[in-house]
């Protein structure tokens, strides 16, 4: 599937970038993105290229993923790190970066449930190692689910923006569930379907955005004002619509095998059964964008609102 059939998932404009307003914030800069090799740090690496940056610091503790990166955009330099531990971050420390992306976390709620000690330690502790860096911007990659949490991935996150809100004058950025990112629930439907089934649940409800969108708010985040910010991803999409959504109109070109012999989509294709279930105790049944206390107020961005205090 392409960028573009993610984006027409969602039934709505594009969140729009302006590239050249961005631009006197990256050309000839200093530039680290933790996190790198994974599906956001990567796409803001690739968002951030063709604006000439001076040093653009890829890093990342997955060596593979990184080697790939690399490939792809040789002008990088490639950190094999691990965010929380001490020493290998300490190297960095004799750069002082001009703004630095933080997008290095665990983001699974089932992984960080079941390995809370790790999840602590990168998405929390991680981030206050990062923070000790020198720089002049720094942008947390955050999320919905640190706004009223119940899984333990929602409260790191939620410490780490209290972190970031503490220890510097940075930017936060809570986003939505990211289509197309690696593990996403999309993905997740691409293998079900080779199966003949697509899991869901019937009344879940999120926030979605795509992997460019996501780099692109980032992006532009690090120009504004600190503070928190909140893309416009439109109103929360029902799980099992965007589930029938992909199964309709965008599932016999990736899925061949459920063709008949003249190309046609098979009658398996168009009556794939949905399964259906519960909801865990660490899952909203819908995502909230602000805590109790919090508001949310216009920007000069289109797209994007601030986060205040009531």
């Amino acid at each position: 599937m392409t960028e573009f059939s993610y984006a027409s998932l969602l039934k709505r404009d594009p969140i729009p970038f302006d590239r050249e307003r961005v631009r006197p914030y990256v050309e000839g800069k200093k530039i680290l993105v933790t996190g790198a090799a994974g599906s956001i740090g990567s796409e803001i690496c690739r968002q951030l290229m063709p604006m000439k940056p001076k040093m653009l610091c890829a890093m990342d503790h997955a060596e593979t993923p990184l080697f790939w990166l690399k490939q792809e955009l040789p002008d990088i330099v490639s950190a094999l790190v691990d965010v929380s531990d001490s020493e290998s971050i300490q190297a960095y420390r004799t750069i002082h970066w001009d703004c630095i992306f933080h997008a290095a976390a665990y983001k699974h709620v089932s992984m960080c449930q079941e390995n809370q000690v790790r999840a602590y330690t990168v998405n929390v502790i991680g981030t206050l190692k990062v923070l000790c860096l020198p720089y002049d911007r720094f942008v947390l990659v955050s999320t919905d689910k640190a706004c009223t949490p119940v899984s333990f991935m929602g409260y790191t996150k939620q410490l780490a923006e209290f972190l970031v809100n503490r220890v510097s004058d940075g930017r936060i950025v809570r986003l939505g569930n990211v289509l197309g990112s690696q593990g996403s629930v999309i993905q997740i439907w691409e293998e079900q379907i080779k199966e003949g089934f697509v899991k869901v649940n019937k009344d879940a409800r999120r926030y979605f955005l795509t992997v460019q969108e996501a780099a692109q708010i980032l992006i532009t985040v690090s120009t504004l004002e600190p503070g928190t910010y909140v893309p416009d991803m439109g109103e929360q999409v029902m799980i099992f619509d965007l589930a029938r959504r992909f199964v309709s109109d965008y599932c016999p070109a990736p899925f061949q095998a459920l063709l008949d012999h003249s190309g046609v989509p098979s009658p398996a294709l168009l009556d794939v059964p949905f399964e259906l279930y519960s909801l865990g105790a660490n899952e909203n049944r819908s995502e909230r964008l602000v805590n109790i206390d919090e508001t949310l107020v216009d920007t000069e961005h289109p797209k994007l609102r601030k986060v205040v205090k009531t």
